[in-house]
């Protein structure tokens, strides 16, 4: 018997939200973390694709919050049925 494969969703990173919340640039929290401001806008912007647990424990160092701040779990879309043709 086959198992049906499970959907699974995508982590994320809440950085963009953080900052709008505290009013911080990406300058702000590159000096706070110790990072290039590259790693933030990818951060902010979701475009990690590996994450580093130096690079998580900086923020969360530098930003004063536990990793589940700056980490958010997108569940998968729910998927369409098709439509089964009759013939």
């Amino acid at each position: 018997m086959e198992r049906a494969a499970l959907p699974i969703g995508t982590v994320g990173t809440a950085l963009k939200a953080l900052m709008l919340s505290r009013g911080l640039r990406v300058a702000d929290v590159a000096r706070a973390t110790g990072l290039t401001r590259l790693t933030v806008r990818q951060w902010r912007d979701s475009k990690v694709t590996r994450v580093k647990f130096e690079t998580l424990s900086r923020m969360c160092a530098g930003l004063r919050v536990e990793p589940g701040a700056l980490l958010v779990y997108l569940p998968p879309e729910p998927q369409k049925r098709r439509r089964r043709s009759s013939s």
